[in-house]
């Protein structure tokens, strides 16, 4: 079932299924950090009060915020 990832629970495990936007500065850095099509990501945090969320691709830990997340789709 394809959700956003901002929908995902801390310590869960989700793949990549697709980038809703890849024309921006973000996504093109992000990108470089393994944030692409078929990759697992895993949530390791997310921080209540400001909506940022710690995740982990390709052994980098990455801090993201929930606008971000909300344009990726996982599964």
């Amino acid at each position: 079932m394809e959700k956003l990832l901002s929908e995902i629970n801390e310590n869960q495990t989700v793949t990549i299924i697709k980038l809703l936007e890849t024309n921006s500065a973000v996504f093109a850095r992000l990108q470089e950090y393994g944030l692409v099509e078929g990759e697992k990501v895993r949530i390791i945090k997310i921080a209540p009060k400001s909506e940022v969320y710690l995740i982990s691709v390709r052994g980098f830990a990455l801090c993201i915020d929930k606008e971000t997340c909300n344009k990726v789709i996982v599964k």
